[in-house]
């Protein structure tokens, strides 16, 4: 089984582009999951662990209805702590409200509209 990469944000044409721009960027050799906002993730995220299934890589979103995306990150770390987890927003993240001791458990804050070369850097990074 390929590791997982999971995708997560509200809007379908953003999850559509993050899917298109890492298989451009790592191939096939990893399988892409996406969700649509913070409880589908958590129950995705706790079904591939429980086939045994290695998520290197989560991708958030940071504003999306029900729970942000700092807030879900946050709960998956919990759940799978060897997963890098990258907030993508278009806020600078000290202005996100996060405290100190949390904004060191997300791999990398990406803004949004994120550049190429940057998102490409970061996912490579994080699949290390």
């Amino acid at each position: 089984m390929k590791p997982v990469i999971l995708c997560v944000d509200d809007e379908m044409i953003i999850l559509s582009t993050i899917t298109q721009q890492i298989r451009e960027i790592l191939g096939r050799s990893y399988d892409i999951e996406i969700a649509q906002g913070g409880e589908e993730a958590i129950d995705l995220v706790l079904d591939l662990l429980e086939e045994g299934i290695r998520i290197p890589v989560i991708i958030s979103d940071f504003m999306m209805p029900g729970m942000n995306g700092d807030q879900l990150l946050l709960k998956l770390k919990k759940i799978s702590p060897k997963s890098n987890c990258i907030l993508l927003t278009g806020m600078d993240k000290r202005d996100l409200g996060i405290p100190p001791e949390d904004i060191d458990k997300i791999f990398e804050f990406i803004p949004k509209p994120w550049e190429y070369e940057v998102f490409a850097k970061t996912i490579r990074d994080a699949v290390e």
